[in-house]
């Protein structure tokens, strides 16, 4: 095993299993680029110790991603790298939870990194696994508008996990609390400060001064649960779901939108203000996933689809907590279907909730082919509730 994946272990008390995964991803991308390798750098939870791993009977379930970027000394592309290995596909299916994700960033498109709060977590806190040290190159500065798209993105999680509550709980939990876990990213990257790590940002959010709109008790209550439930702790469903609303309308209105009792519904415009430009690269990736899927919409690659969804699920969100009931042909049903290209669910019916799911994974499947990560999962998802 490699020494930098050894002490990365020993630092965090990581398992075997996943040091195992992570060495067998290292000599996977030094075959596929045979030499030209310049660094492999982990990402994300993994890097700074955030890493969410249970230990059920005989093995390990994996409860968080590995990120992990690539630099190479070619204009080559980036593939799904990690699909390429019959050991991470076999890990991969034992949490939906759990998914190998890999960019390659040739040294020719170093230039272009993109100013994102990502960026700037690599270049302080990202984890040299292979080749030289390479996270100067990433862009310490970044726009708040990075971390508000990914904050918008992963408001559907905790909603499809419902799918599977009751067969698998420890899945729905952890969707809520990484949701929840947003709102001190949010606090710190809209003051431009990068902090890496769910424990650090847990700890800047404690630390905010006097008069800071997030400088609440009930939020800091609510984001200690978040995080204890990262770290194994049990919570009801129902006193996480209050945590989860108080922190998503506390994220929204420190944003500017009004949210919550008596508001009215949260327009896609308003979400799309909220979010930087898409670069070009990433239009041109949702064009190709669209020709794979033989099919291509003009109107539909330029309108910010993200903005679409979750102004759908807000609404969804914002219904159900005043136990209103949706309209056949509802404001969350019309946006739904146009993220998804499709025709709008009616969401007035009992299995709403299943008719939205499904709806969302038809847009994100066209947003993203290869988004499918557990096949059991997404078939709960498509199939309806367990409950």
């Amino acid at each position: 095993m490699h020494d930098a994946i050894q002490k990365l272990g020993e630092q965090f008390g990581y398992p075997d299993g996943l040091l195992e995964v992570l060495d067998e991803l290292r000599l996977l991308l030094d075959r596929k680029f045979k030499g030209r390798l310049l660094s492999v750098i982990l990402s994300g939870s993994a890097a700074t110790g955030d890493f969410v791993w249970r230990r059920e009977g005989d093995g390990i379930t994996f409860l968080s991603d590995i990120d992990a970027v690539v630099i190479v000394a070619s204009r080559e592309s980036g593939d799904d790298i990690a699909a390429e290995s019959q050991a991470l596909r076999r890990i991969s299916s034992a949490s939906a939870l759990f998914h190998v994700d890999v960019t390659v960033i040739p040294s020719s498109a170093i230039a272009n990194i993109p100013h994102s709060f990502q960026a700037a977590e690599i270049r302080q806190s990202g984890w040299i696994v292979a080749g030289c040290d390479m996270r100067h190159v990433f862009p310490g500065d970044f726009r708040p508008g990075s971390s508000r798209e990914a904050f918008f993105l992963n408001l559907w999680k905790p909603f499809l996990f419902r799918a599977v509550c009751l067969r698998r709980p420890d899945l729905y939990r952890q969707a809520i609390a990484r949701q929840m876990m947003d709102l001190a990213l949010l606090a710190s990257s809209e003051q431009n400060c990068c902090v890496a790590g769910h424990r650090q940002r847990l700890e800047a959010f404690e630390a905010l001064p006097e008069g800071h709109p997030l400088q609440r008790d009930d939020l800091k209550a609510a984001l200690r649960m978040a995080y204890g439930v990262r770290q194994g702790q049990n919570f009801a469903n129902g006193q996480l779901e209050e945590a989860q609303f108080l922190c998503l309308r506390a994220a929204l209105e420190f944003l500017g939108i009004e949210y919550g009792a008596g508001s009215s519904a949260v327009e896609p415009a308003r979400i799309q203000a909220l979010l930087d430009p898409r670069p070009p690269r990433r239009i041109a990736g949702e064009i190709r996933n669209d020709l794979l899927g033989r099919r291509c919409d003009p109107a539909w690659i330029w309108r910010r689809k993200e903005a679409c969804a979750g102004a759908a699920l807000l609404d969804i969100y914002r219904c159900r907590r005043e136990g209103i009931r949706l309209e056949p042909e509802s404001n969350a049903g019309r946006w739904l279907g146009k993220f998804s290209g499709g025709p709008a669910p009616d969401l007035s019916r009992d299995d709403a909730e299943d008719r939205a799911r499904r709806s969302y994974w038809e847009g994100e499947q066209r947003l993203h082919p290869g988004a499918i990560r557990n096949r059991d999962w997404v078939e709960a998802i498509m199939r309806g509730s367990d409950g």
